[in-house]
């Protein structure tokens, strides 16, 4: 009679997730004013995204007295801001960043 052998084999199975980290950050203080300050607008180049920056510049010029909008567009939304409009956005008070579909 023959008789079977079993041998025992363990799997390593790996997960791509990887560790989860968490660090607090601290909160950067709210202007207490949009009056006479100037607010840039980051446009991620994603459909719609420019008519509502658009309408939300007007807003804030004319309902919170923001001197100046400084728009800038992204070459795509998967892309990093150019150099150049990184360098536009950082003489703003304020940024907004905005993506629709």
């Amino acid at each position: 009679m023959a008789h079977a052998i079993q041998t025992t084999r363990t799997i390593e199975v790996l997960s791509p997730a990887g560790e989860r980290r968490t660090a607090a950050v601290a909160r950067t203080p709210g202007l207490p004013t949009l009056a006479g300050k100037v607010v840039g607008l980051l446009d991620n180049n994603k459909s719609n995204t420019a008519a509502f920056l658009d309408l939300l510049g007007r807003a804030l010029a004319a309902e919170h007295s923001v001197v100046e909008i400084v728009g800038v567009r992204k070459g795509s939304a998967a892309q990093p801001v150019d150099t150049a409009s990184l360098a536009r956005l950082r003489r703003c008070d304020a940024v907004v960043t905005a993506f629709a579909d």
